[in-house]
């Protein structure tokens, strides 16, 4: 009986061991979730969305919280197009066009859980004023917060943005171009500890209806050899519209293959495709695209017998803003770059963020963009330029307070993002020019600076580098710089040959959607169609020489067009390429 007894005890003993070591030492709480409905919105609406908020083990107590961080768009917020306040006396009708003033739209909170109550505050708004900052380069998000009683598990918050129970004007304003993938980043705070939670995501659609047909060919091609012929389906604002009833039908008068193609645009899922054609004649060509919209011509293709020595490949260097996402598999999709290479049909690109401290999150925007530049970059295919924008009115200490807003490129995809803080001007000591050449000591990566809408920004070519500045940005969305318009009249193209200033030409977008290349999309403050296309001359499409043809001025500025342009000198049997420098014979 005795060993019995012991046997008995022994087994409760290790039983009890057992217990202890295979029970956790406490009880692990498990956050909340947030979900989002609708999840589809369309662009140019005021658009409502509840995003729900569903406790986690722990709940929420009096003084939690949950916050919902409005999108970022490459360092630039939700409000350049819609802006949201908690008080419904603000809100105001949709905005119309790229540059009208965002409107704004309501946002509120609701509960069912029994004694609860919330107040809901923005961090863009003053209570004591009712009065909402737009600020675009700073982060702004909703706070939820526990006021009395308490939520446990299951429960659910509602955070209704863009409320339109009472007025339709308090939706919030969707922007002009379509977003695929926008993270809106939530946050629970309980008991003083942040925990971020998986953010729900919302896709921004074009509109239904594609309004225009881009048909885009390369500028030169050779005889006998296939090229591609790039059908676009767009709306109004130039965002490329799947699954839409364009039939098309590609012609060219010319001997060769491909005329005749058809395509379907109902069984595309992005809105563009790329056809293949060959022509055996020499001379310059326009293909015809024929549709419900009617016939589209192409931009003008020189076909020649043999390959030229430099070839003309166009780009939109002078972008800002815009949107990329990561996917399950940790891949970066940047829809700036695949709107140039794949809609618009684009061979170089650059979004140029802004110096320090302008943009909202800006080392991790440029560390995106660094990665962008390599990863995107495919030899004779398409470039992604690095580069960004100095502007002098955010210079410290600037002797010259306004001297311009100048854009700066590099050779590689390694450059450092440049500051306002420290590069206090241009010409002077420790200024931009002075950066630029530091860069190429430092790091070995050369560098060059364009100023970009002159009359607009007071730059007036009183100071100029002939190492540094080859080009000047002549016409973009923001400026024509060919009319010398200007507070004093200057700043145009006269003023600079009138200081004897030798730069080539070019043009970009300027644009502040990420919107490269979109010819549809903006009109300059004269009404002229906005954007503009750098073409560059280059040898061949890689980055040593497309950064070139930018230091010898072989480049051309366009209205967004591609049309071709041979501009050169012939000195008795001497050939000499724009932007040469030579003495001629008497």
């Amino acid at each position: 009986m005795k060993q019995l007894y012991t046997v008995l005890l022994r087994t409760i003993v290790l039983a009890c061991l057992a217990t202890l070591f295979t029970q956790p030492a406490f009880s692990a709480s498990t956050p909340g979730f947030v979900t989002v409905f609708p999840e589809y919105l369309r662009i140019e609406t005021k658009a409502t969305m509840v995003f729900t908020y569903t406790a986690g083990s722990s709940g929420l107590n009096i003084g939690d919280e949950i916050q919902l961080h409005d999108p970022m768009f490459h360092g630039m917020r939700w409000s350049k197009w819609g802006e949201l306040s908690i008080w419904k006396e603000l809100c105001n009708p949709l905005s119309g066009g790229p540059d009208g003033i965002s409107s704004f739209g309501l946002v509120t909170a609701s509960t069912d859980s029994p004694g609860v109550g919330l107040t809901i505050e923005r961090t863009n708004c003053e209570n004591k004023n009712t009065y909402c900052f737009g600020t675009l380069h700073d982060e702004a998000w909703t706070r939820v917060i526990v006021e009395s009683g308490a939520l446990v598990e299951g429960d659910t918050i509602n955070i209704t943005v863009g409320d339109q129970s009472e007025n339709p004007d308090c939706g919030l304003q969707v922007g002009p171009r379509a977003y695929p993938n926008v993270w809106w980043p939530a946050y629970e705070i309980a008991d003083g500890i942040s925990t971020e939670l998986e953010a729900p995501v919302i896709h921004i659609n074009p509109k239904s209806i594609a309004t225009k047909l881009l048909v885009i060919v390369p500028s030169q091609a050779v005889v006998g050899e296939p090229f591609a012929v790039k059908l676009s389906a767009l709306d109004d604002w130039g965002n490329a519209v799947p699954y839409t009833d364009l039939q098309t039908t590609l012609n060219f008068d010319a001997a060769g293959s491909g005329s005749g193609q058809s395509y379907d645009f109902q069984t595309s899922s992005v809105g563009w495709h790329d056809l293949t054609v060959t022509i055996n004649d020499e001379g310059v060509h326009w293909l015809t695209v024929d549709s419900q919209l009617g016939t589209v011509y192409s931009n003008p293709v020189e076909v020649m017998n043999v390959a030229p020595e430099r070839s003309i490949y166009w780009g939109d260097i002078h972008v800002h803003h815009g949107y990329s996402w990561y996917d399950i598999d940790g891949i970066l999709h940047d829809i700036n770059q695949s709107y140039a290479r794949d809609v618009v049909g684009l061979d170089v690109s650059c979004e140029s963020e802004k110096a320090l401290p302008v943009e909202a999150h800006s080392l991790e925007l440029w560390e995106e963009l660094t990665q962008t530049c390599a990863e995107l970059s495919v030899e004779g295919s398409f470039l992604v330029l690095q580069g960004f924008e100095w502007m002098g009115a955010w210079a410290v200490e600037a002797p010259n307070p306004d001297p311009g807003h100048h854009n700066v490129y590099y050779d590689s995809c390694d450059g450092p993002l440049g500051s306002h803080e420290f590069t206090n001007s241009v010409q002077d000591k420790d200024g931009l020019w002075d950066y630029a050449r530091s860069v190429r000591e430092e790091f070995g990566i050369d560098a060059i600076t364009i100023p970009h809408a002159m009359p607009y920004t007071s730059y007036y070519y009183d100071s100029y580098d002939n190492d540094i500045q080859k080009v000047a940005e002549i016409f973009s969305g923001w400026g024509d710089s060919t009319d010398g318009r200007s507070k004093e009249g200057y700043g145009g193209i006269d003023d600079m040959f009138q200081h004897d200033v030798r730069m080539g030409f070019m043009a970009s977008s300027d644009n502040h959607d990420g919107w490269m290349g979109n010819p549809y999309y903006l009109t300059d403050h004269n009404g002229t169609p906005g954007g503009g296309y750098v073409a560059f001359v280059a040898e061949a499409l890689n980055r040593a020489a497309v950064f070139d043809s930018l230091k010898t001025r072989h480049t051309y500025a366009t209205t967004a067009n591609r049309g071709i342009v041979h501009f050169e000198s012939i000195d008795s049997e001497k050939t000499i390429d724009m932007g040469s420098e030579y003495l001629a014979k008497q």
